[in-house]
């Protein structure tokens, strides 16, 4: 900060000498002298947003463990807004609920790129406010379908300086878009692996943006540790880089309480299906070690820019975000996929540090429409629209004013066509209602006795007055705006 403050204030006093000087106005150039001479101290923001990486995903990373969570604070109880990885990114690019912002799709491989409202986003906000924005890696599945190789791969989005977006997610034989001109292709060489060229890449954008006299945000996003070419349940596994390959054969597969669990009479008739057998474990156990060593180049890149940052001298005034767009269930309640409201599903990690975020963990509930309204703070932006979150550097300075708070994640299509979701979630309680085909169904879940939501509560008549009061929360919080979803 102090190379910048002193580039800011040589280049203001200089143009203020030329201007003033001429005009003869001593009072004018004085008041513009002292502005000149106030050093941006606004920290620049950096976000690592992976995909489908669950809540464990943490104690798979060392460096970010080490670095993000261990310097700074981790939010033990995040979760997504819609566990969906197009829903999910346009809530934190948008600040709103799926409901608000109208980007719901995403179901299968269909995309929420028509109801998302590019124009005013957090990108344009910070560019407004003087931010130089930098995106390496996924945008929002769909924006590229264009696309065909040589080709340009649809326009940039307003408000981003580079953008440097997936056209082709496959961690090898990708292809990435160059500010929307031109499309570069990548192979099946080491050297190629796609998480190590976008860090690669953020690492000398994090370079370009410090010798600037302008505070950044970049936000890199890997497509790591998503399955590859298919989507869904029966993408292949994600592939590490090869000198990761083989670092999980030791790490023991977690099954919890809920893995495969024996009694599923109580959840919804349309997620009740047959116990895993033997070869979909053994699937999900390969599954399991492709993404936790495809996340192993994700902590390195988090380690190269923070040493850009370091080398730079920008890291103490940088709020360094590590999180994912949702999670990913294993196996849990006998299903393998996201979108359902389950913890596995809904629940992402989600470490911060930086400025305004030191020295605690915090189990309030927390959710990404927060990480916008958090950005927006710590960069003193206007919020693109009416804001549905919560600055995060509020609650991790009083986690007790929030200890009563409720936050809300849809879905749709999870688990049934036509299925329309919500779950509310305080610090101790669960509530999930849906709807498929006319029918309703509830569940309730005490995370404090069931952390693993083996027992649904919601026909419980000992807990009808606290299934009252979370039906009347989720209602609220369905249809709710700006600070009423707080």
């Amino acid at each position: 900060m102090r190379r910048r403050a002193a580039l800011a204030l040589a280049a203001g006093l200089a143009a203020l000498l030329t201007v003033d000087a001429a005009r003869g106005d001593e009072t004018a150039w004085r008041e513009r002298a002292a502005q000149a001479a106030a050093p941006d101290e606004r920290p620049n923001i950096v976000v690592v947003m992976t995909d489908d990486a669950d809540r464990r995903a943490m104690r798979r990373m060392p460096v970010v463990r080490r670095e993000i969570a261990g310097r700074g604070v981790e939010f033990r109880d995040a979760s997504a807004a819609f566990p969906l990885c197009c829903p999910s990114r346009a809530s934190f690019l948008s600040g709103q609920f799926a409901h608000n912002s109208g980007a719901v799709e995403g179901g299968g491989n269909r995309s929420c790129v028509p109801q998302f409202d590019a124009s005013s986003t957090v990108a344009t906000s910070l560019a407004d406010a003087g931010y130089r924005n930098v995106l390496v890696g996924k945008y929002l599945n769909g924006w590229e379908d264009d696309a065909a190789p040589g080709d340009p791969a649809g326009e940039a989005p307003p408000g981003w300086s580079r953008f440097l977006a997936l056209v082709r997610y496959d961690l090898f034989d990708w292809a990435l878009s160059v500010d929307g001109k031109r499309i570069r292709q990548f192979g099946n060489r080491a050297r190629d692996y796609q998480t190590d060229v976008l860090a690669r890449l953020a690492s000398q954008q994090t370079a370009v943006s410090a010798k600037r006299r302008k505070p950044f945000f970049l936000m890199l996003s890997t497509h790591a540790p998503h399955g590859e070419s298919g989507g869904g349940a029966g993408a292949r596994d994600p592939r590490p880089a090869p000198r990761h390959q083989g670092e999980f054969n030791d790490v023991p597969f977690p099954e919890p309480p809920s893995f495969n669990e024996a009694d599923v009479s109580d959840k919804p008739s349309f997620l009740q299906v047959p116990e895993l057998g033997f070869g979909k474990i053994q699937n999900l156990k390969r599954r399991f070690k492709g993404r936790g060593e495809s996340l192993l180049a994700v902590d390195e890149a988090v380690a190269r820019i923070r040493d850009r940052l370091r080398a730079a001298g920008e890291l103490s005034n940088t709020i360094f975000v590590f999180t994912s767009d949702n999670g990913f269930m294993l196996g849990e309640h006998r299903l393998a996929k996201k979108t359902l409201l389950y913890e596995e599903s809904a629940g992402v990690p989600l470490a911060i540090r930086g400025p305004g975020f030191r020295g605690r963990d915090v189990d309030v509930p927390v959710t990404s429409v927060d990480l916008a309204a958090t950005v927006l703070e710590a960069a003193g932006a206007a919020p693109p629209k009416t804001p549905d979150g919560v600055a995060l550097q509020a609650i991790a300075s009083d986690p007790e004013a929030y200890a009563d708070r409720h936050v809300l994640t849809e879905n749709r299509d999870g688990g049934a066509p036509g299925q329309v979701g919500a779950s509310v979630r305080s610090e101790r309680w669960t509530y999930i209602r849906q709807r498929v085909d006319g029918q309703t169904y509830e569940e309730l879940y005490d995370r404090a006795e069931d952390h693993f939501q083996l027992t649904n509560l919601a026909t419980d008549p000992g807990y009808a007055a606290i299934l009252g009061e979370m039906r009347v929360r989720l209602t609220a919080l369905e249809s709710c705006a700006g600070a009423a979803c707080g």
